[in-house]
């Protein structure tokens, strides 16, 4: 058999540990279940996913994202794919799929609006496999929960052509339900990586053997910008981590989940900058392969992770992780994560982490670790039996393709609970989302009041202004002048924090220009005077000189007088040695 896959999100010098780990594992199960099968990926990067995967690969359709384009480019571009799809021209993606047994959507967090490209290229690569006659199965995703009207009706006419789709948390059955895919065709899952090969890194690497039972954190942040006070948030971070692993008496590792090209798009930029605020510098781990993130996470003595997978990878081993999330998005996915173990509790925001309430969860869960490790043991085989069925269903669906999927949702995540939880997953989802709109609501209003006195602030700020343009005419005589005046910088500068003074001062600084100007008018007067006696002096120059020609000529006499004189007593003093 022949399967088209997508399912990497990266491009050419990145890599995302949890989407190629996610292909991975689904590659790994094809190939046991379909041994003689060949692959095509659709991927951002080629070359990489050829060599990676031992495969053929080929690039996207390539559609812009939100911050290259706008949903006019996306759906001016779709419609132009269906076109020549139903036309039947050439083009690399239909090519592989007219030769293809079935499409694969490989599992991710991309299908929501905000990764419009990848919905779009998603939705294209599903119509066009409908438009070719071959079977499409979309397995290990996360649905929304961010959707515009638009990516919503894209998305929900592509999945219809889609045999299966297997979601991974709880409010993606109600995403999938809501977009009219028939209960039938839905199957909630654990996540792909679940069964992932693992790969051991050797002590050597890094010069820490991380199995051999020495407690280390395994703490994995994406990249944060909260404005001006990032400074103060990296601090705070490192602060709060270095505590748990002192109190621990654990080694804190960074096991970072991206690699690009800048500190907005690569854990391990960030990493290394977040590392420079720790008093003693943390081991960073820089992962090349999906299997090795597996292992490491499973090796850990505790997961601390703003990203999804870290915390996938240490509940498959049984190791206690504290999902940390950022908006609804991250919520949904980090807490959908944590309850097919019953564990969601284990999770707060980044807001509430950067106002140090990380520290105290944390050292709640170290101290709880044993009975939440063996909480997740137990879960375990319930987990690896539920795979082995999704996989035995899918690998029968595949197998026959013409087959008619018939009966009700089906639950493969070995949890018998899900349903209650999944409801109590909504019920805290709805609460959380009404606190969200009242906190929102709340900060317009603020914005309109700080809005209010930056107009005020920028009042008195043209007010300084024309102040300071008047001192700044006579500012370098009154500083040659007058050190009674050097501290009229730092007065200006405290101009915005005296608001309520600002025009006294002026009117201060005013009155001491005008008692400095007669003293200037004085120091005029003196060099006058200065120049007059100067002149006196230079008329008195031209005697002076004549005086000293004079003297000189007198000079020039004298010493003439005195050469004869001296050859005259040279004449006698030989007169008179001769006469002895």
């Amino acid at each position: 058999m022949h399967f088209v896959l997508i399912g990497d999100i990266g491009g050419p010098g990145t890599f995302h540990v949890g989407d190629e780990a996610m292909l991975a594992a689904n590659i790994e199960k094809l190939r046991e279940r379909f041994p003689d099968a060949t692959f095509t990926i659709v991927s951002a990067d080629p070359a990489f996913s050829a060599a990676e995967y031992h495969c053929r690969a080929i690039p996207r359709i390539g559609f812009p994202g939100s911050a290259g384009g706008a949903d006019v480019d996306r759906l001016r571009k779709l419609d132009h794919f269906r076109a020549i799809a139903k036309a039947g021209r050439e083009h690399p993606v239909l090519e592989a799929l007219a030769s293809a047994d079935a499409l694969i959507l490989s599992g991710g967090g991309n299908l929501s609006s905000t990764w419009p490209e990848h919905l779009f290229e998603r939705a294209a690569l599903l119509e066009a496999a409908h438009t070719l006659g071959r079977p499409a199965f979309t397995i290990g995703q996360t649905i929304g929960p961010n959707f515009s009207e638009r990516d919503r009706k894209v998305l929900a006419e592509a999945l219809q052509h889609s045999r299966i789709v297997g979601v991974r948390e709880y409010h993606s059955v109600g995403a999938a339900l809501s977009l009219d895919i028939d209960p039938s065709r839905i199957i909630y899952q654990l996540d792909d990586t679940l069964s992932l090969r693992q790969t051991p890194v050797s002590p050597d690497h890094y010069g820490f053997d991380f199995a051999s039972g020495e407690p280390w954190l395994a703490v994995t942040f994406a990249p944060i910008c909260v404005g001006p006070n990032t400074d103060d948030a990296l601090r705070s971070l490192a602060h709060q981590i270095e505590l748990v692993a002192a109190q621990a008496g654990a080694r804190v590792v960074f096991l970072p989940h991206t690699r690009g090209p800048s500190e907005n798009t690569s854990d391990l930029l960030f990493s290394r900058q977040l590392a420079g605020y720790f008093r003693q510098t943390p081991l960073i781990v820089d992962v090349s392969r999906p299997g090795e993130a597996r292992w490491l996470s499973g090796n850990a003595s505790l997961v601390i992770s703003m990203r999804y997978h870290p915390v996938v990878f240490g509940l498959a081993s049984g190791v206690p992780c504290l999902g940390i999330y950022t908006d609804y998005y991250t919520r949904v996915k980090i807490r959908g994560a944590l309850a097919h173990a019953e564990l969601q509790v284990w999770s707060l925001s980044l807001n509430e982490c950067l106002k140090g309430g990380l520290t105290a969860p944390a050292l709640e869960l170290w101290a709880a670790r044993a009975q939440v490790a063996a909480q997740i043991r137990r879960r375990v085989p319930l987990w690896s039996a539920a795979e082995e069925k999704r996989w035995a269903f899918l690998a029968n669906s595949i197998g026959s393709p013409d087959a008619t999927v018939a009966g009700s949702l089906r639950d493969f995540t070995g949890s018998p609970d899900w349903v209650p939880v999944a409801l109590r997953m909504d019920a805290d989802d709805r609460e959380w989302l009404d606190r969200q709109a009242r906190s929102d609501a709340g900060l317009e209003s603020l914005v309109s009041i700080i809005a209010a006195r930056d107009a005020e602030i920028r009042s008195f700020k043209e007010l300084v202004a024309a102040r300071e343009n008047e001192i700044a005419i006579l500012q370098p005589l009154l500083l040659a002048r007058e050190a009674e005046l050097d501290s009229l910088r730092s007065v200006v500068e405290d101009r915005a924090r005296e608001l309520a003074s600002v025009r006294d001062v002026l009117e201060a600084r005013d009155q001491e220009l005008q008692a400095v100007k007669p003293v200037l008018a004085a120091r005029e007067e003196e060099l006058a005077s200065v120049k007059t006696v100067l002149a006196a002096r230079e008329e008195e120059l031209p005697s002076v000189k004549a005086v000293l020609a004079a003297r000189e000529e007198e000079l020039a006499s004298v010493k003439t007088v005195l050469a004869a004189r001296d050859e005259e007593l040279r004449v006698l003093k030989e007169l008179r040695d001769d006469g002895r």
